[in-house]
């Protein structure tokens, strides 16, 4: 009997983006994780680098990353369930008093599969059957056509894991998973892009005219129309602006890339020939083979790691196809579908699988 080299049993592993067939309870947890001082005033991210990193070894061991954000929280990525736990029952950093929580949107990934064969299907119980297999899928979303009630046979998935699987299993038909890419979140008081009118500390800029002080129609006493990002000849909100087409862009290539924010728009703002100029972005004003996305807002994080890996890591670059949302805020939208190479790995329901130690 042949023996296998252990130098090869070690290379042979399987792309746990492909198996999201093959989750536990040990598979599905939140792997990003945000630590937060329960005093006012009081930042964690403020603390020596060495004094956070012995913290955290003494309570769940070596974390896959940490990263202080700038809003004073620590973001913490772990690699297993236990380390999870451990951090989730800390009261306490350093003598200050902390609250622990699992991060919002950092633990799931969106996906878009196109599945005709679910036409009679409702979303519920779509829904209904990925829970039944033990497929971590916590939303299913039927895309409608844009100012319609005709039902499309695309859906948005909502995985309740960061990293997007290449692929999922409908019954006995698997269903290639492309990523799917949110609009540019457009601030709706000041007009930029990268935040909310929520979170917004400028003063309130009109989307019209481009000037401070109002931010309605009725308001604006000018003749035409200018926007406050690239200075066209049209409204903040339109589609023509190049400022909204370059952001669109960035996510593009953070999304598909799977690489931060800040190195997204660096790639954009190169002459880097792997990314879609930005140039051939401003070309065009519509795209082949549309689709209708609804629209998904983004946070966009200009935080740069203290130490470890780059966080978060989202999703593989392997996917068939990448879906590009083209409307601004609200409501439905237009979306470019591109492929790209097919996976090559098969998924299969409810087979065992097992946790790198």
């Amino acid at each position: 009997m042949s023996q296998i080299n252990p130098k090869q049993q070690n290379q042979i592993k399987p792309n746990q983006n492909d198996n999201i067939n093959n989750t536990t309870s040990e598979t599905t947890f939140p792997q990003y994780l945000l630590i937060s001082a329960k005093e006012t005033g009081k930042k964690i991210s403020s603390l020596s680098p060495i004094i956070i990193q012995k913290t955290i070894k003494g309570c769940i061991g070596t974390a896959k990353s940490v990263k202080p954000l700038r809003s004073g929280d620590l973001l913490v990525e772990v690699f297993r369930k236990q380390q999870a736990d451990n951090l989730l029952k800390l009261s306490e950093f350093s003598r200050i008093s902390v609250h622990v929580r699992a991060h919002q949107s950092l633990n799931f990934s969106k996906g878009v599969i196109r599945c005709p064969a679910l036409q009679n299907d409702t979303d519920a119980e779509i829904l209904q059957y990925f829970k039944s297999e033990n497929i971590p899928i916590s939303e299913v979303r039927r895309i409608k056509i844009k100012g319609q009630t005709v039902k499309t046979n695309t859906f948005v998935l909502t995985f309740a894991v960061p990293n997007l699987p290449s692929s999922v299993m409908v019954g006995y038909m698997r269903c290639n998973v492309s990523p799917y890419i949110p609009n540019p979140l457009r601030c709706r008081n000041c007009q930029r892009y990268g935040h909310h009118e929520d979170r917004c500390r400028r003063r309130e800029v009109c989307e019209h005219c481009g000037r401070e002080g109002h931010n309605d129609t009725d308001s604006c006493d000018i003749t035409g129309k200018r926007c406050p990002n690239c200075k066209g000849n049209h409204a903040a909100s339109s589609r023509d602006c190049l400022s909204w087409k370059k952001e669109r862009e960035v996510l593009r290539v953070k999304y598909t890339r799977n690489i931060s924010f800040p190195d997204a728009r660096r790639v954009v703002e190169s002459n880097d020939p792997a990314a879609l100029s930005y140039a051939s972005v401003t070309k065009s004003k519509t795209q082949q083979n549309t689709i209708t996305v609804s629209d998904a807002k983004v946070q966009a994080y200009f935080d740069k790691p203290a130490f470890g890996a780059e966080v978060p890591p989202l999703m593989d670059d392997s996917f068939r196809y990448d879906v590009l949302a083209d409307d601004s805020e609200f409501g439905d939208s237009n979306a470019a579908v591109t492929r790209q190479p097919t996976p090559s790995s098969p998924v299969s329901p409810k087979s065992v699988h097992h946790e790198p130690g």
